[in-house]
């Protein structure tokens, strides 16, 4: 049990601070690539441990990057989790490419499973065990993970030379929603890479389908409460549209 939440909880700590927008390594292919720029009209499909899973679109703005941009987000996924897909503003997914230096993507978000888990037919009561053992949790997990985390993260970081990022303790939101199959809560997290400082609200959801457990990840550049509530409200209505279109 332990195992799948701090792979669901090490995400916070590594993509949040990743996609501050240095990623000047980025090959010549993914540039090109048409992919990330299309929108697709239907709900895609993907694999979670063998499982297709149709996974609608966060909201209306954001769009799948497809496989040459997710391949660049999977730097930034820890190894004990694989990305299943990502999503970004198709306005911001060239300067994502580019590696804009000081770019912080206003918002964007993610889908991932965790590798050892990933075929393992999860159960309603399996699933509430989890949801259990996060809200007893949750505080001393988070805090303890974002802690051992850092020194990792920033040898990823020096490896392909960019800055090293600090983080700051997530603080906590409370729990988003909670319902049949699916459970969510959000994390204020700010880091700092010695030029600049930003801030990201986190919705981040358990969501229970087809007997698979995916991580589900809102993200968004913080301004002010209302940005709480546009996450809040995001999260809710794209877990209901995911387990809606697996039904």
């Amino acid at each position: 049990m332990r195992k799948v939440v701090i792979c669901f909880l090490l995400v916070l700590v590594m993509i949040t601070a990743n996609l501050k927008m240095a990623i000047a390594q980025t090959s010549e292919a993914v540039i090109k690539a048409p992919q990330a720029l299309a929108v697709t009209p239907e709900i895609e499909s993907f694999k979670a441990g063998g499982t297709s899973i149709k996974i609608p679109t966060p909201d209306a703005e954001l769009i799948e990057v497809g496989y040459d941009v997710r391949e660049q987000m999977e730097i930034f996924v820890p190894g004990s989790n694989r990305l299943i897909s990502g999503y970004m503003r198709s306005v911001d997914i060239p300067r994502f490419i580019k590696g804009e230096e000081n770019f912080i993507l206003p918002k964007y978000a993610s889908i991932q499973v965790a590798r050892q888990g990933e075929y393992h037919d999860l159960k309603l009561s399996d699933f509430n065990e989890v949801v259990a053992y996060i809200k007893d949790s949750l505080g001393d997990e988070l805090a303890k993970i974002t802690k051992e985390s850092e020194p990792e993260f920033n040898s990823r970081m020096k490896s392909m030379d960019l800055n090293e990022i600090s983080f700051d303790e997530p603080v906590q939101l409370g729990t988003f929603f909670s319902k049949d199959n699916a459970y969510s809560f959000g994390i204020l997290t700010t880091n700092s890479d010695g030029k600049m400082t930003w801030t990201m609200v986190i919705g981040t959801t358990f969501i229970r389908v087809r007997e698979r457990l995916l991580f589900v990840y809102m993200f968004a550049n913080h301004k002010d409460d209302t940005t709480i509530a546009m996450v809040r409200k995001i999260t809710e209505e794209w877990a209901d549209a995911i387990i809606a279109a697996n039904k």
